[in-house]
């Protein structure tokens, strides 16, 4: 085949989906390195490249250990390629080299040719300007490259990391009138030396490719990543160029050389906290009008209980509420959807003067906890349920009785940490209370205080699932659950879509209701397999339970559309509402027009096998489509899927290749319910699938 028809051939890198795999690209390596891997340092763990097309589109491509083997001695970094046969994944991380939605992942059958280096133009970085990465709501998702002057250098480090030393440093750039911070460690150390040694210093332009962009004590920063930043001194390119000019013009060029950085201090951290930092009491501190530092020994009297000890953040760290099915930043001034917990804990501090409220946020707690807020709530979450999936008055106690555990071990962290630094200098410590005088306060002030169940209440369908029995998996019905967070925003319920569906012959418009106290109520549902709604009534019972706010309920199914409620007067968290609006989300049909529902419950060996054996008529289904293969869009993730369909009537049809990763990629490893949603017209490779499960 003649290189012209090749090119005929081939698609652009923005046309690549994983609808298919026979994908052929014409493209320029532009970037590539390896990855190794820490617990066998013979072998990498993968290979990497960021490749180009001619038009410009960047894609990220990876290849798995078991395959560097075949193409390292292929591939190398500037030339330009034809690549044939690969499989396309979602890019998705926080350390994504390119702004493509998918990612290619090169196979055994992937076939690479190299081709003339004119094909493929070597396009040059698109930079970010500099004052773009300061601006609020800026996605630190995507690594970024800059081009600066170089105007100062710090002093070389040298980092303890995991029992290994590694050096590190700090370069400043400025560019139009904005300066940032670039960490530099290991051997791009190494290169700067290299560089200050040629003593080609003066007016120098610094290109950095894939940086990772970091926040740090509220200052935007940059770093290198550990394997694929490339960074070159005194480029001179048309770029580099006019901003040396565009800085001579404005006296913004730095004529007399690099800038010495300002050294941290060289006192250790204990030395700093015992003996330079100022000292003051509480009194001193309220009397103090200047800004400033200081030291100051007291007790921790309690946890302050009229607040949480967490908030819900945006990436830029401030506080979001719901709004509109999402979350708002004010910050930002827009609505965002990824949010974070992060601490926010108030206690009571008193010393022989005076006493005051301090407030500990996300990055001291997680330093002193060894444990960010989303781990923290995590542990706190386990074993709230009883076994069988439904909330036991033991259970309550206990939830009950946690705030009190939860605020006592913070109470022992933190008074273990003022004596731990306190017992250095003996003088310090005269009116430092004891550990079991805080305790006993403690227990005092939050006898009476519960922890709210908004963290937990999404996973009790999952833990419900873990804990089937052979007579639960029979009688499954009268065992389904699921939640419905009644938004203070909306006049209507979102039912689970599974549950719908998988119910759908049961459910009639009228649903009765009965809580654990025995009041009945009696509520209209929409019967739409496309959005599940209860429609009428929905006003009644947040009338009836005064909800005036975001609440979670409860709702179990017993039959002949009755169900079990229970109804949480404690407000939701705003992570727990990110988590039923993110369902609804992956929930939602893939495609309109008519569909076709085919429902399968699978065992533990069948979430753990190679295939899945299909019914009979959603094999007939897929086999008149004559499909080759499917994509599976799970609510975590899009994987691809062979079938092995068969003309016998006595030989199944079967997902193979693929269904174990979709299992895997989803924890299923119990007994579970799965609906496959198909187009009825048999037009379309993608299947939703949905479950009950909370993934």
């Amino acid at each position: 085949m003649s290189l012209s028809e090749v090119q005929k051939q081939t698609q652009n890198v923005s046309q690549v989906t994983p609808e298919k795999e026979n994908w052929n690209i014409i493209v320029r390596v532009i970037c590539s390195w390896f990855v190794p891997d820490f617990t066998k340092q013979r072998c990498p763990f993968s290979m990497k490249l960021v490749i180009q097309d001619k038009e410009g589109s960047k894609i990220h491509a990876s290849i798995r250990r078991t395959l560097i083997y075949k193409f390292q001695t292929e591939i190398s970094e500037g030339d330009v390629y034809a690549i044939q046969n690969f499989s396309v994944a979602p890019n998705s991380g926080i350390y994504r080299t390119t702004h493509h939605p998918y990612k290619i992942n090169f196979q055994f059958g992937t076939k690479v040719s190299l081709l003339d280096g004119n094909l493929v133009p070597d396009v040059k970085p698109q930079y970010i300007p500099l004052s773009l990465l300061t601006t609020t709501g800026f996605d630190t998702d995507y690594l970024v490259d800059v081009l600066g002057l170089l105007v100062g250098v710090g002093t070389e480090r040298e980092l303890q990391v995991d029992g290994k030393t590694t050096k590190l440093n700090v370069i400043a750039i400025e560019a139009d009138g904005f300066r940032i911070e670039c960490t530099l460690f290991g051997i791009y150390v190494d290169e700067l030396n290299v560089f200050l040694s040629s003593g080609e210093v003066q007016n120098c332009a610094i290109s950095i490719e894939f940086a990772k962009v970091k926040t740090f004590q509220d200052k935007v920063q940059l770093q290198n990543c550990k394997f694929c930043t490339r960074i070159k001194y005194n480029v001179n390119f048309k770029e580099a160029s006019e901003l040396k000019s565009r800085m001579i013009e404005n006296n913004e060029s730095p004529s007399q050389g690099l800038t010495q950085l300002s050294q941290t201090s060289k006192n250790t951290v204990e030395e700093d906290f015992l003996t330079v930092t100022p000292r003051t009491t509480i009194q001193g501190l309220k009397d103090c009008k200047e800004v400033a530092t200081f030291i100051l020994f007291g007790t921790i009297n309690h946890i302050l209980d009229e607040d949480d000890w967490w908030y819900t953040a945006c990436v830029c760290n401030k506080a979001v509420y719901p709004d509109s099915k999402m979350f708002f930043c004010e910050k930002c001034n827009k609505h965002v959807i990824k949010v974070f917990p992060r601490y926010r804990i108030k206690v009571r501090v008193i010393d022989s003067s005076d006493s005051t409220t301090f407030v500990l946020f996300d990055r001291d707690a997680t330093t002193l906890f060894k444990k960010t807020c989303a781990d923290m709530l995590e542990s706190h979450d386990k074993d709230v349920y009883a076994g069988n999936g439904e909330f036991s008055r033991e259970k309550q106690r206990v939830v009950n009785e946690s705030t009190v555990d939860i605020a006592e071990d913070l109470l022992v962290r933190f008074t273990k940490e003022t004596i731990d630094c306190a017992s250095q200098s003996a003088d310090l410590i005269k009116d430092t209370a004891t550990n079991e005088d805080g305790n006993t306060s403690l227990k005092r002030e939050s006898a009476n205080k519960t922890l709210s169940l908004e963290s937990i209440e999404e996973d009790t369908s999952y833990q419900m699932e873990n804990n089937f029995n052979q007579e639960q998996v029979v009688n499954r019905m009268s065992r389904y659950q699921f939640c419905i967070i009644h938004l203070e925003d909306e006049v209507v319920g979102f039912v689970d879509r599974a549950f719908a569906i998988l119910y759908d012959h049961d459910l009639q418009r009228q649903w009765t209701l009965t809580d654990e106290e025995g009041n009945r109520h009696v509520v209209t549902y929409n019967k739409n397999l496309q959005k599940p709604m209860v429609i009428g009534g929905w006003n009644d019972l947040r009338e009836f339970y005064e909800l005036h706010d975001n609440h979670s309920i409860y709702f179990g199914y017993v039959g002949h559309s009755c169900f079990h409620i229970t109804v949480f007067p404690s407000k939701c968290k705003p992570l727990s509402i990110g988590r039923f609006l993110k369902r609804l989300q992956a929930d939602e049909p893939l495609f309109n027009g008519p569909k076709l529902h085919f429902c399968i419950f699978l065992n533990p060996n069948q979430c753990h096998a190679s295939h899945l054996d299909l019914p009979s008529d959603f094999g007939n289904y897929l086999r008149q489509g004559r499909f080759k293969y499917i994509l599976l869009h799970g609510p975590r993730e899009i994987v691809k899927c062979k079938l092995l369909l068969r003309n016998h009537p006595k030989k199944s049809n079967k997902i193979g290749s693929g269904w174990k990763e979709f299992c895997t990629a989803h924890g299923f490893d119990q007994p579970i319910d799965l609906v496959f949603e198909v187009d009825q017209m048999k037009s379309n490779q993608n299947v939703k699938v949905l479950t009950y499960c909370n993934l």
